[in-house]
């Protein structure tokens, strides 16, 4: 098992109630694959340092968890599809961490 980071921004025009449901998403598609999730944070809307898909600022989210490595490049297909989502990030963490 290896922990991942992974940083999520959706747009702007999201209501607080599909803001919620798009992190439930991510959630269920981490958990469809066994992964553990140790931390989530929201970090809520955020102004970009540049125009992004013809927008200025993004709802931002993370979540660290642990999976399985073979995993790893399923989760991240099924990440660069997502309808909706501007960017992600997935980092591998330092072991210890």
């Amino acid at each position: 098992m290896n922990r991942y980071q992974l940083v999520f921004i959706f747009p702007p025009k999201l209501s607080e109630k599909d803001w919620g449901t798009q992190r439930d998403e991510i959630r269920n598609i981490l958990k469809e694959h066994n992964a553990t999730i140790f931390f989530e944070e929201d970090w809520g809307l955020r102004p970009f340092a540049f125009r992004l898909a013809g927008h200025d600022e993004g709802y931002y989210g993370t979540m660290c968890y642990d999976v399985d490595p073979e995993k790893t490049p399923e989760i991240q297909t099924i990440l660069r599809i997502h309808p909706g989502m501007l960017r992600y990030r997935l980092l591998r963490l330092p072991d210890g961490f």
